[in-house]
C-alpha cells in the first residue's frame, strides 16, 4: 500500500466518521436587534419586547413598558436629553412618510432596534 493510498483512506474515514456525528447546538438560538425604521414595526412593539436605543453614539437596552412609552418619547439615562418621535413634516428634517424617527430638540437622531 502507498502512502498516497494511506492518506486518502484517512481522509475517507474522516469524512465519513465526521458526517455520522450527529451536531450539537447549545443553548437557545442566537437572536439579533433588528432596526425599528417604520411607524408600522414600531407600533408592533409589544410590551416586554427587548429594545436597544442608540442616541449620540450611547446605546441604552430596556424592556417596552406597558404604556409602550416608546412610540412616544424616550430620555436617555445616559446624557439625559428627551427624544421625542417626528412628526410628518417636522421642520429641518425630510423622512419617508410612516418612517419611525427620535428626535431631540436640537435636531440629534436617535435610533431604535428590537431583538428578534
Amino acid at each position: 500500500m502507498t502512502s498516497l493510498s494511506r492518506i486518502g483512506g484517512t481522509i475517507a474515514a474522516a469524512i465519513i466518521l465526521s458526517s455520522a456525528i450527529p451536531q450539537a447546538h447549545a443553548g437557545p438560538a442566537t437572536k439579533v436587534y433588528m432596526p425599528v425604521t417604520t411607524m408600522e414595526e414600531a407600533n408592533a412593539l409589544k410590551p416586554g419586547d427587548r429594545v436597544a436605543i442608540e442616541t449620540c453614539g450611547v446605546i441604552t437596552l430596556m424592556t417596552v413598558d406597558s404604556d409602550r412609552t416608546i412610540l412616544h418619547s424616550f430620555k436617555c439615562p445616559q446624557i439625559h436629553r428627551v427624544f421625542h418621535v417626528m412628526s410628518a413634516g417636522e421642520a429641518g428634517k425630510t423622512h419617508a412618510a410612516g418612517s419611525y424617527v427620535l428626535v431631540d430638540d436640537d435636531g440629534e437622531e436617535g435610533h431604535l432596534a428590537v431583538l428578534k
